[in-house]
Parts: structure tokens; sequence; C-alpha cells
């Protein structure tokens, strides 16, 4: 296969990516579009996504020695423009995450990162067009859906997400707390559920801890 090498950086996530397709994301999702990527790790799922040909690839990395890869891995897309921030609900904030490769999370390391905020990353792209956002962020979903400006959601046309439990985002923060809040206050309709995870030997074991959605925003 084509990117067959970058299972020596990170099996587990190739896996997912270009076998799998966790977030089935398909080819007439992508093609043409602006892709938004938050959590872009090794910069894998930019890769697949311009296999389609998108219009244009932002994607955002908090972990700088992630992102050093995502660099070195995504130097020939064209279209794509790296950040290494943490998104949030501020820009110009710092704070700190852990260095635990594809499970870096907020406030458990001593890496400073500074934040963009969430709003401010949409506008990077051109006003009144579409955006496909997929999301992977470790848990701190949860306070970028809760606390960001609403309109702003409308701007997407997709969302492809790894959604978190309590285990790892928090007390209180449960799947199908977010899931409510993305389908019913956001406007979207869940078209894909995947309950299984790939650190399990066949990824088709479920697990209650972590979930990928696809979601489609309602007219």
């Amino acid at each position: 296969m084509k990117y067959e090498y970058l299972k020596q950086q990170d099996d587990f996530v190739y896996t997912e990516i270009f076998e799998w397709n966790v977030y089935q994301a398909f080819s007439e999702e992508i093609y043409n579009e602006n892709i938004l990527d938050i959590g872009g790790h090794y910069g894998m799922f930019n890769l697949f996504c311009n296999e389609y040909n998108p219009k244009q690839i932002i994607t955002v990395e908090a972990n700088p020695n992630n992102f050093a890869k995502l660099l070195a891995n995504t130097k020939n897309i064209r279209s794509l423009k790296a950040i290494n921030a943490a998104v949030t609900t501020n820009t110009g904030d710092f704070i700190t995450i852990s260095n635990d490769g594809c499970q870096s999370q907020v406030n458990k390391g001593n890496i400073s990162v500074s934040t963009v905020s969430l709003t401010d990353v949409v506008n990077w792209f051109p006003d009144n067009e579409d955006i496909v956002l997929k999301m992977d962020i470790e848990g701190a979903e949860y306070p970028l859906f809760f606390n960001s400006p609403s309109f702003i959601f409308r701007r997407f046309k997709r969302i492809y997400i790894e959604l978190h439990e309590e285990s790892i985002a928090g007390p209180g923060n449960t799947i199908k707390k977010l899931d409510n809040f993305i389908q019913n206050n956001l406007n979207f309709k869940s078209v894909w559920e995947g309950r299984f995870f790939t650190n399990t030997n066949t990824g088709k074991e479920s697990n209650i801890d972590i979930a990928v959605f696809k979601y489609e925003r309602i007219p």
C-alpha cells in the first residue's frame, strides 16, 4: 500500500486510517472540500484525504513532537496548512499537555503549547464555504463543543469525531451527553457510530470508553 511505511511510525493509527477507515470517510465527502483536522497527530488523515483531491486542508496539532512528524509526512501536500497549537475556546493562552504520542492529554503533562480558538481556526477558511471537520483530541472535545459559539458549527458540513468517556475526558463527560448535544443543540444527525477501538487485536471488539461518530449537518 502507498503509505504502508507509516506503520513504522504508528501501526495503531495507520491501521485506523488506512485499513479500517474508522471515520467512514469516502471520496465523495472529501473531493473539492475544505478539510479541518483538529488533532492532526502524524498527518495520516491528511494523507488519506489528499488522495481524494480536497480544496484545502488545515491541520492543527498541539504536541510539538507529533507536529514535527506531521510536517515531514505531509511536506508534499501543496494544499495543506499546518499549525502547532491547541484548539480551545480562546486564542493566545498557554496550556500544558502530556507527551503520550497519539494520546496526549490536556493538563496531564509539562509541555507548554499556545492556544487558538475554534472560531479563529474556522475563519482561516474562505467566508461562506463549507468545512469538513475531523477531530480527535483525547477528551478536550467537550469544552470545545459546549463553550464555543454555536454559529461556528454551522460552517461544518460534516463532522468525523472520536468521542471519549469520563475515564479519559473527566467526570460528567459522557459520550451520550455530547452526542445528544451535537444532534439536538447543534442540528446535526448521526450517520455512523463505531463502537470499537483499535487498541484491540481485531479492531472489532466493543469498547465502552471510546466511539467514533460521523455527523451530517441538517439543512
